[in-house]
Parts: C-alpha cells; sequence; structure tokens
C-alpha cells in the first residue's frame, strides 16, 4: 500500500480547549493539524489566526466567538465543543447529578521540543496493522503520539481513555465511536463491534486510531475485541496505542503485523538532550555533557524536565546539574507517580533489591529473604515501574526512582547503612559469579565490582577485578576513578583505567598511565597493558612497524594510502580497511560501491559501527541517522565514534562542529578533534564563510600527528579558502597542495588542489581537467570562482606596491622596499600587533584571535577598540601616503587582518616551511641532493628563537617551540642524510646544530657519537658521550656512578 507522505509545517489550527497533560511534556510540539474533533478530517472549518506557536492562547471572550462561529456554520456538527479554558462556571440552583464526562477525542496541544527520529518511528504504523508505544509514566508518550497526531498525513481518530472506566469494553466502543463520528455521524453512543466494523468499511481513506492511556482499560476482553476489529477491518485501518503496560494482545499473529515502541525508543538521545537545552536557555552541552546528562537520567522525559529545574536552581554557572540535585527534585513526583500505588511486597522488593543494578526475581528470594519475589518483579514490569531488559532477564528502575529509594534508604539508615548494604550486595554478587558461568556470571561480575566499591570495600573489588579480569574490564568502567590514590596507583587499577581512556580517545593519557608504573603481575592484564601501549605508541608516535592487523594498516593509510594494502587482510577487517583506504584517498566513488557491496557481509558491531560512520560521510543527504550510529557507538563503549557520527551530522552547522572539536580536545580525542576540523573546513568552505583558519589549524594538528595524507587534504582546502578569498599569495598556497597532494599520493586532495591552482591563475584548461578527476572521483567540489561572503578584500596588492623583508627568526626585522620600516612613532602594543601578523605574513588571523592573544584581560568591545587603534598606527607607519581604504600592506579581510607579501617579498619563516615541505618531496621522490640542498637552507633561515623579543607570550610560545623542534628534526635529517652518504664530518656538524638548537634530543646525540665515530675522531666521539652521558643524567635516567655510554651512543647498565 502507497504510504502518504508527511506534510510539514501547516499552519492551520481550530483552537479547541486542551486539558491538563497527564505527563511531562518533554518533546513539545510537531507540525499543526489539519483535521479537528475526533477524526480530525477538517471539512469547511476556518482557521484561526492568533499569537504564539499555535495561534496562542485565547481569552474567554474569543474562545466564545469561536463557538459561536462553529455552531453557526456547522449547525447540524455531531461534534460539541468543550467548555473553553477560562470560562467562569455559571452558578445553578438545581440540585448537581453524577453525569459521565463525554469522551475525550481531542488531540492534546503539547509543547515543547519536536523529535523527527519518533515522528519517524510512528510513520510506520501506515505499514503495520497495529503499532504499540508502550513505557513507564513519563517517557512522553503522550506527547509524542499527540505530536504525531497533528501533523500527520493521513485522518486521525483519537480517543483518550478514562482512567476510571465502569466498563472497558463499552467504554472503547463509547470512545472509538465519539472519535470516528466526525465522518460516521451516524454511530450509535455505544455501538455494537460489528456496526463499528461496518463504520470503518465505510471509509475509503486510510485511517489511523489512536488510543491513549490503554493501561486503563487493558485487559483480556479488551484485547480481544480490538483484535477482532483489527481482523474484520481492511488493511487501511491502523491502530496505534499508548499504554504504561503491554496490552493483552497477540502481537505474534501474521496477520496482523505490529510494532512496538518502547522506552529505549522514547529515550531521549545525547543530541536531542544538547537541542532541549539549548531550547531551554541553558548552559549549551558539548558532547560529553550531554551524553553524561542522558546517562544520568536514563534520557527519562520526566527526569530531564527535572534536571533542567535542578540547573535553574543550581544557577546558569552550572552546566551539568548532578543527578543528587535531580533526586532531590524528583522526589515528589517518583512518590506520586511511582512509589504511591505500590502494594507491601511490592515495595519491600523494590526497597531490598535497589542496591542492585538489574533486578532479578530471585534477588529477591535469596538475598532478601522474600518470597514470590518473580511474580512481584513481573507485576512491576506489566505496571511499568521496572524496565524489562531487553537482552536478557529481570529489568532495571529509572536512574532517579532508583536514586531515590536509595536515598530514602540513607535517610532512614545512614550513609553507613546504605554501604552495608552495598557491600552485602557485592559479596552476595560475588559468591553467584564464583558459582556459575555464562554472560549472567560475566555482568554480575562487573557489578559485584561496582557494588564493592559503592561500598568503600576497595580491598574486595581489587580482590574481583584481580580474579576476574576480563569480565570486569569489558564494562563500564568510570568507578574506578573514585579509587583512593594509593590504589589508583595499583597496575591493574591503572591499566583498567587506560582502558577506558583509550575508548574515550584519549590516547595520551592512556599512554601516561601505562607509563607511571611496572606492568601488572597478571597474565590477562599485562596482555592487555602491552596491547593498550603498542596501540597507543602506533596512534600517537607512529614509530612502529604495523602488525597485520587493520587499525595499525589504516596508521599507514594515513601516511600514504594504497588500497592494496587490504589484500592482506581477510574477510570483515579486509572490507573495512579497504573502505577506509578509498576515503582517505578521496576516490569516494569506488568508496560508495565498497559499501553497497561490503556491509552486508560485516557482522562485527565495531567494523558494522565503523562502515557505517563511513557510509554517514559519503551520503550527506543519507538515509542513515547520525543518532543511531551515536547511539550504537556509545553503547559499544567507543565514544570516538559518537562523537564523530555527531560532528558529521553538524557538518551543515559549522559552529555545532566547532563546538565538537572543542570537546574533543577538552577530552584528549586528537584524531577526533583532527577529522573534525577538517570536516568543519569543508563545510565552512561548502558555506562559503571564510575557512583559511581553519584549514591550517587542520594542517597544524596533521603534522602533530604525523598524517601527511590528512595533511593533503588541509592544504588543498586551505588552497582553495585562499582563491575564494582572493588573497595575494593564493596561487603559492595552491602550488605546495598540489605538490604536496601528489608526494603523499591522495588522488582527490590532489584534484582539488589543481582546481584551485586553475582558478587562482586562471587557467580553464586545467580547471576543467580538475573538474573531470573530481567528478570521476566522486568528489564534491565547492564554488570558489567568487570571493567568500564577507570575505572578499577590499583592496588587491598590486604590481606598484613595493616587497617587504620579514624576519623573525632571532629577532624581529621588518623592511619595505630594501629599507627598514621607521616605527619609531609606533607605541610598543602596535609593534607586537606587527610580530604576530608577520608571524602569519601572508595569510590572514581572525580578530578574535588577535585580541585574545594580545588583551586577554579585557572584554571584547574594549579589546576590539584596542586594535583598530594599533591598526590604524600601523598603517600610517607602514604606508604613510595611502589614502584611507586604499592600504596595500596591512589589509582587512572581513574579520581578519592581514599582513600581505607583494610580489618579491620574502619572509623567513615561510620560506624556511617551504625548504621543509620541499626536503620531504625530494625525500619522498629519493632525490638526496636536493634533499640536502633544501634541508641546508632552511637551517640557514634559522638563526635563532622565532620573536625571542616576546618571551613567553602565549600567541608565540606554541608556534616558537614548534618551528624549534622542526629545525632540530631537519639538522638530524640532514645528519642522518650526510651519513647515508659517507660523508661523517658533515653528518657530525648537522648533528651539532642539531643538538644547538635542542639539547634533549636523543637521536641527535646518538648521531653526533656515531658520526664522530664513523669519522674516526675518537677523541671527540668520548667527548660526545660525555655530553650524552651528563644529559642522562640530568634526566636521572641513568646514574653516573654506576653508568657509562658505550660505542654507538647507547647506554649501559651494569
Amino acid at each position: 500500500m502507497r504510504q502518504p507522505t508527511r506534510q510539514p509545517g501547516r499552519t492551520r489550527v481550530l483552537e479547541w480547549s486542551t486539558r491538563r497533560l497527564k505527563e511531562p511534556s518533554i518533546s513539545g510540539t510537531g507540525g499543526l493539524p489539519r483535521r479537528y474533533g475526533g477524526l480530525h478530517s477538517g471539512a469547511g472549518l476556518q482557521p484561526v489566526s492568533g499569537s504564539g506557536a499555535f495561534g496562542g492562547a485565547r481569552s474567554p471572550k474569543e474562545c466564545v466567538m469561536l463557538k459561536v462561529h462553529v455552531a453557526a456554520t456547522h449547525p447540524t456538527s455531531s461534534i460539541a465543543p468543550a467548555p473553553m479554558a477560562g470560562e467562569p462556571d455559571v452558578p445553578s440552583d438545581r440540585p448537581r447529578h453524577r453525569v459521565l464526562p463525554p469522551p475525550d477525542v481531542r488531540i492534546p496541544l503539547c509543547r515543547g521540543q519536536v523529535r523527527p527520529r519518533l515522528l519517524a518511528a510512528l510513520d510506520r504504523v501506515l505499514g503495520v496493522r497495529l503499532l504499540v508505544v508502550a513505557a513507564p509514566p513519563g517517557w512522553g508518550k503522550t506527547t509524542v503520539l499527540a505530536q504525531w497526531a497533528r501533523q500527520a498525513s493521513v485522518d486521525v481518530a483519537w480517543w483518550r481513555a478514562d482512567p476510571e472506566p465502569a466498563d472497558p469494553v463499552a467504554d472503547l466502543l463509547t470512545g472509538l465511536a465519539a472519535a470516528l463520528r466526525p465522518r460516521c455521524p451516524r454511530l450509535a453512543r455505544t455501538p455494537s463491534l460489528d456496526e463499528l466494523v461496518a463504520a470503518l468499511d465505510g471509509i475509503g481513506d486510510p485511517v489511523v486510531i489512536v488510543i491513549d492511556d490503554f493501561e486503563s482499560i487493558a485487559d483480556d476482553r479488551v484485547g480481544a475485541v480490538l483484535e477482532r476489529l483489527l481482523l474484520a477491518t481492511p488493511d487501511r485501518v491502523h491502530v496505534m496505542i499508548g499504554s504504561r503496560v503491554q496490552p493483552v494482545l497477540n502481537l505474534a499473529r501474521s496477520e496482523l503485523p505490529s510494532l512496538v515502541v518502547g522506552a529505549r525508543e522514547l529515550r531521549f538521545r545525547a543530541d536531542e538532550v544538547a537541542e532541549l537545552f539549548r531550547a531551554h536557555g541553558s548552559a549549551a552541552l558539548d558532547f560529553d555533557e550531554s551524553h553524561a546528562v542522558a546517562d544520568e537520567t536514563d534520557g527519562w522525559a520526566a527526569a530531564l524536565h527535572l534536571t533542567l529545574l535542578a540547573s535553574d536552581t543550581r544557577g546558569s554557572r552550572t552546566r551539568t546539574p548532578v543527578l543528587s540535585d535531580v533526586i532531590r527534585h524528583a522526589g515528589g513526583y517518583v512518590d506520586r507517580t511511582f512509589i504511591r500505588g505500590l502494594d507491601a511486597d511490592e515495595l519491600a522488593l523494590l526497597r531490598a533489591t535497589a542496591p542492585f543494578e538489574t533486578l532479578l526475581g530471585e534477588y529477591g528470594d535469596e538475598f532478601a529473604g522474600l518470597s514470590g519475589s518473580e511474580e512481584v518483579l513481573a507485576r512491576l514490569v506489566r505496571r511499568g515501574v521496572v524496565i524489562a531488559n531487553p537482552s536478557g532477564p529481570g529489568g532495571s528502575l529509572p536512574k532517579v526512582v532508583r536514586g531515590h529509594l536509595l536515598a530514602g534508604i540513607a535517610a532512614d539508615e545512614g550513609r553507613q547503612g546504605l554501604e552495608r548494604r552495598f557491600r552485602a550486595v557485592g559479596a552476595f554478587l560475588s559468591g553467584r559469579v564464583d558459582g556459575s558461568s555464562g554472560s549472567v556470571a560475566r555482568t554480575e561480575a562487573a557489578a559485584a565490582a561496582r557494588a564493592w566499591a559503592a561500598g568503600g570495600a576497595w580491598t574486595e573489588a581489587l580482590a574481583l577485578l584481580t580474579a576476574h579480569w576480563r569480565d570486569v574490564v569489558d564494562g563500564e568502567l568510570g568507578w574506578l576513578r573514585e579509587a583512593p590514590h594509593d590504589l589508583a596507583a595499583h597496575p591493574l587499577v591503572r591499566t583498567a583505567l587506560a582502558e577506558e581512556a583509550a575508548r574515550r580517545g584519549n590516547l595520551r593519557v592512556a599512554r601516561d598511565l601505562l607509563e607511571q608504573g611496572p606492568s601488572p603481575d597478571h597474565p590477562e592484564a599485562g596482555a592487555t597493558a602491552a596491547r593498550l601501549d603498542r596501540f597507543c605508541r602506533m596512534w600517537t608516535e607512529g614509530d612502529l612497524q604495523p602488525d597485520r592487523r587493520w587499525f595499525e594498516l589504516l596508521r599507514s593509510a594515513v601516511r600514504r594510502p594504497n588500497p592494496d594494502r587490504a589484500a592482506a587482510l581477510g574477510g570483515q577487517e579486509r572490507s573495512v580497511l579497504a573502505l577506509l583506504e578509498h576515503v582517505i584517498a578521496g576516490d569516494l566513488t569506488a568508496a560508495r560501491d565498497g559499501v553497497a557491496r561490503w556491509r552486508s557481509q560485516v557482522t562485527d558491531p565495531v567494523l558494522g559501527c565503523v562502515f557505517d560512520l563511513v557510509d554517514l560521510a559519503l551520503h550527506p543527504a543519507a538515509r542513515l541517522d547520525a543518532s543511531d550510529i551515536a547511539e550504537n557507538g556509545h553503547d559499544l563503549g567507543l565514544p570516538w565514534v559518537a562523537r564523530l557520527a555527531t560532528g558529521v551530522s553538524h557538518r551543515s552547522t559549522p559552529d555545532l562542529i566547532a563546538a565538537d572539536v572543542a570537546s574533543a580536545d577538552a577530552r584528549g580525542d586528537v584524531w577526533g578533534a583532527l577529522l573534525l576540523t577538517l570536516v568543519r573546513g569543508y563545510a565552512e568552505l561548502t558555506a562559503r564563510v571564510p575557512a583559511g583558519l581553519v584549514f591550517e589549524d587542520a594542517a597544524r594538528r596533521c603534522r602533530e600527528l604525523d598524517a601527511p595524507a590528512l595533511e593533503a587534504w588541509a592544504r588543498s582546502g586551505l588552497a582553495l579558502a585562499d582563491v575564494g578569498a582572493l588573497l595575494p599569495d593564493a596561487a603559492r598556497e595552491a602550488e605546495s597542495a598540489v605538490g604536496f597532494a601528489h608526494s603523499a599520493q591522495v588522488p582527490g586532495a590532489l584534484a582539488l588542489a589543481r582546481l584551485a591552482l586553475a582558478r587562482s591563475r586562471p587557467d580553464p584548461a586545467m580547471e576543467d581537467g580538475a573538474r573531470e578527476e573530481l567528478a570521476e572521483l566522486g568528489v564534491p567540489f565547492p564554488d570558489t570562482e567568487r570571493p567568500l561572503t564577507g570575505a572578499g578584500l577590499a583592496t588587491v596588492v598590486g604590481d606598484r606596491t613595493p616587497p617587504v623583508s620579514v624576519k623573525c627568526f632571532g629577532g624581529f626585522r621588518f623592511e619595505v622596499g630594501g629599507s627598514p620600516a621607521d616605527l619609531n612613532g609606533v607605541r610598543p602594543r602596535a609593534r607586537t600587533l606587527l610580530r604576530l601578523l608577520a608571524l602569519h605574513a601572508g595569510s590572514p588571523v581572525h580578530r578574535e584571535v588577535i585580541a585574545d592573544g594580545m588583551w586577554p584581560h579585557l572584554d571584547a568591545a574594549a579589546a576590539l577598540h584596542n586594535l583598530h587603534v594599533c591598526i590604524s598606527g600601523l598603517r600610517t607607519a607602514l604606508e604613510p601616503g595611502a589614502a584611507r581604504g586604499a592600504n596595500r600592506l596591512l589589509v582587512r579581510d572581513g574579520d581578519r587582518y592581514l599582513l600581505a607579501l607583494p610580489d618579491g617579498s620574502e619572509c623567513d619563516v615561510r620560506s624556511f616551511e617551504d625548504d621543509l615541505v620541499a626536503a620531504d618531496l625530494a625525500c619522498a621522490g629519493h632525490s638526496v641532493d636536493a634533499a640536502v640542498l633544501h634541508l641546508g637552507s632552511a637551517l640557514d633561515r634559522y638563526v635563532g628563537d622565532l620573536l625571542p623579543e616576546d618571551g613567553p607570550a602565549e600567541w608565540v610560545l606554541p608556534r616558537r617551540e614548534h618551528l624549534r623542534g622542526r629545525a632540530a628534526e631537519a639538522a638530524l635529517q640532514l645528519g642522518r642524510l650526510h651519513l647515508e652518504c659517507r660523508r661523517p664530518d658533515e653528518a657530525a656538524t648537522a648533528a651539532r646544530r642539531s643538538i644547538e638548537i635542542d639539547g634533549w634530543r636523543d637521536a641527535a646525540w646518538r648521531l653526533l657519537i656515531k658520526a664522530c665515530d664513523s669519522a674516526g675522531d675518537s677523541a671527540e666521539a668520548q667527548r660526545a658521550r660525555q655530553g650524552y652521558l651528563a644529559v642522562l643524567t640530568s634526566l636521572g635516567v641513568v646514574d653516573d656512578a654506576v653508568s657509562s655510554v658505550g660505542p654507538g651512543g647507547t647506554a649501559r647498565r651494569r
């Protein structure tokens, strides 16, 4: 059956009064209804305008006028409007009799957040006969049902069951008749089932019957009536049920295809939590904070509402309320919704088993000494108090409800009494683990360790970690961060925390933890530590030969992609590695073919998650839901996958990606931050936003992580951004990007760089060729033929502008036209600004970067004022005769400022970096002489530290350290090349230069010793060994009295 498509954004609504919702309205409203009353068909009714999102609240007078209008235009309508909100009750002297209220057939107006994911899930009702939305109270069932009903593309008949039905079956028939009466006006007030079936047969269009609060009438008779109704009506009749309990229906009947949407689907995901906080006006949550809130509240709508209340109470400075604050606010709601109405057996079971993370009936009997706990637990599950475990036995309480029960125990028995309970649970579960096996035992081992820790029994928790290492470590490990200081240094705890840090993507912290002490003397833990150390070293230092594992071979791919490398593997890993190789190389056509061909073959959950992430990145209008991938990654214990999926989904909103990058940086996920920075750069380029600074940042990150293949993409993006901004050095940047991408063997980045080069010249033939390459590779290319929005230069540097000379190494020197610039009348802060811009000569610097670097303690307005004053002074000094707006050296580029490099100019920092790039290209092409020439040229330019007059200023210090390290490495590389060519004297000179630049570089000392030995200069070799030994001694690596340095530059221990 063809499914009608949703018509979003409807703006017509007939306002009826709405009664108070029973559940908190967190999910909010969707589109507006095109229908009204019970069956919402809306023929002939006029829209009513008003204020607010849906016409707004109306005065009593307006509501009365609306009722009169409806009565006048529809005198025979069987739909009787309910009394409007705000109308006064008319007193009467007549005695009041109990009158049964009319069936509630009005769709509630639910304001709040719309969740398209859930609306799409409910759309599936049109492909089945029955869809059940079942969850405990407060999960937003009514809200999402009302949202869906108000924007549905088919007729919707809504009925909310009365909470105190006199006869459930009669109430069902009466309610459905009232809901259908607008289309079936001759239906009796309480028709027979046959009459109801006949009425539905007479409706020729698809219709969805929505029954809310079904738990009020849920019994065997009602279930039988609904089954008979569905079996007797055509396929175009669908039923949607909202209930706290599972309806008594046979959902397995093949003739009645059905779906169930439960609490897991209804829970707020991390991205929805972030959107909820943004809509509420609270502090914006980053990726990790939104996941933390989602985890603490289980995504429970009512708990999130209470979280917002707690956030308001704690004030705007608090970004994420702690669970204790939520529990404090939740007490009354939990008591009313969950605790009140429980019988003595149910309440006893919950209090006795509250310290357990998972509830099993046998826990109540064996641990608490109760009886019949299995039946009581089943009753609690049916009533929606306990959420059934979808993958195993038992169930669990929402964390807020469990926390409320634990808080009650602590209030009654004190904190020590609560800890005693946790220790008793730890002992009970430990005994069960020792006597059983299988998946339940593995789960209980981890739960037992956490229970011991919650009870303060860390020694017992450590013993369990030792006895069941893999079972405990495979679970959640955040609780170990609360370990006492002396226990945190234990090798097993350090290794477990390193495992947790690696899962978050924080490889450097993981490696630091492993290096803080000896490896654990435990077979399984030792193997874990060795595996983690190799993995972290591979992806941070990158100095290991990759093994035949896909993620190690992938480390080679980010240096230089080679799709044939995957042939060394087999099965699923081969498919995943081949796919990633194609993506890195930029052959997106082959990557898309690989997704279509290989995805069905990948069954491993982790590899499947990676596959889905790549599929999402390859298809901007993805059929995949980024939220699904993020949730899957989070559930698998791979936060880095969830972070990347969230960032990729934000590609149409660069500001959100910027927040994702900041979140990754804050958590130490350097690879995630790099990839998201690249996504941000190309997103801004596509949105025609200046992206030069973003690509420069991406290129820097690539160099730090030794990822030349990814750097090729950053350089190509930078070239395109510079061309789009009409920067004077764009052609030079494009030429550099072409050479780098060619050396790194990244065809996609190479084609983009050629496109940038063709547009910078311009060269139509080259541009056509680049476009053809990109089309063949399937790489989308941004339109940079016109200046980027807000980024066009006010003036373009022309041929008449005199060249400049910028020297930053060893001290600042600035010349214009061959003569030193006269800066005598320039203020010190303006001179500092000139040095900052000179550090980035030829590239624009955003004004916020300048303000943060120079005036970090001033507010934005004051900092920008100072910036404008300094810019004005510099322009007057550098170009004293230039008219206003005609400056050619210090140019404004939107919100950025550029120190231009006209033709014939030189900048020692840029030339130094260009020489190093040329040397890398020469080494890649096995041209040793050319590499030696470029390395020597770079070292000639490096005459001292970068801008030493600026001392430890934050804006220069990181770049100074980076360039010093590159210079020392260049000298070391030059020495190695000389030694390979059997020129030991030149090698020794280069090694000394490396030591002069960075005296702590171990490899340079070893090279010097080796070169002196090769030259036969034993005295110089011995002096080098003594110097090396002094360095090692000062670092505490060896002791002068018990160590000596042997031939070849190696340290020998006695």
